[in-house]
């Protein structure tokens, strides 16, 4: 039996780019897939779009929450998901069409916990250019080298991300604290990999990452601080760790 795919996508005032975001789900050539979308308190028209998707293909779900930001609305699709497998996927960027099968094969081949991916970075009219592809490390990687190598920067990008549900439940949900904001993703894959979580990475480039000026990740200056909290905080819990296996 083919395994249920729980696609994640927080979505805030994305009316120019989340239906050609939608449409790379739908146009997958594995089809065992539920899309949850969640409206973050858009204004724009957002909620249209994705009402319309959800009318004509029922794996596409709508999903509305007061404005909380991205962490608060990715725990909001999980707690309302059905699948074993979650996946990512934000308003604004692609996936090619054969992202989850290809990522499906691997995770059975491997047995990994996460499975990610390669991709495309595109930059949109007013993006300050920069890298096309992304740093991330291929092969297998078990837990521990795994955040080692995490720690010195985040080399998953999570609009390829494909992960076991009982993984996920293992690390927790998405810390929806203001200090992470933009980096909560950085977070999750650092506590998947301090319990011991094996890591799978495609080099192949299986998704459309687009850097535009509204992004969240744009500002670097926006993006540092938080990123350096993170790491601060799974070194402060490591070492919490190390102090207990000490004692």
């Amino acid at each position: 039996m083919q395994p249920l795919v729980s696609v994640i996508m927080p979505a805030y005032n994305t009316e120019k780019f989340i239906g050609e975001s939608i449409q790379s789900v739908v146009d997958q050539t594995y089809t065992n897939w539920e899309l949850l979308v969640v409206d973050d308190g858009s204004t724009d028209k957002t909620a249209d779009i994705i009402r319309s998707f959800a009318a004509q293909d029922s794996r596409v779900k709508y999903l509305f929450q007061q404005n909380g930001r991205q962490a608060k609305a990715r725990n909001t699709a999980i707690e309302h998901s059905h699948g074993t497998l979650i996946a990512f996927l934000d308003a604004d960027d692609l996936w090619l069409p054969e992202k989850l099968e290809r990522q499906l094969q691997a995770l059975e081949a491997t047995n990994a916990d996460v499975v990610y991916s390669n991709g495309i970075i595109i930059y949109e009219p007013g993006a300050t250019p920069g890298a096309t592809d992304f740093p991330i490390v291929s092969g297998t990687i078990e837990g521990r080298k795994m955040l080692d190598l995490l720690l010195l920067q985040n080399r998953i990008p999570v609009q390829s991300v494909l992960v076991r549900m009982e993984s996920y439940r293992n690390a927790g949900p998405f810390d929806e604290s203001p200090q992470f904001h933009g980096c909560e993703d950085y977070e999750m894959w650092l506590r998947l990999a301090e319990r011991g979580a094996l890591f799978h990475g495609i080099n192949e480039k299986l998704i459309k990452y687009r850097r535009h000026p509204a992004a969240t990740t744009h500002q670097n200056s926006g993006w540092l601080k938080p990123a350096l909290r993170v790491v601060a905080a799974s070194r402060g819990s490591a070492r919490s760790t190390a102090k207990r296996k000490r004692a």
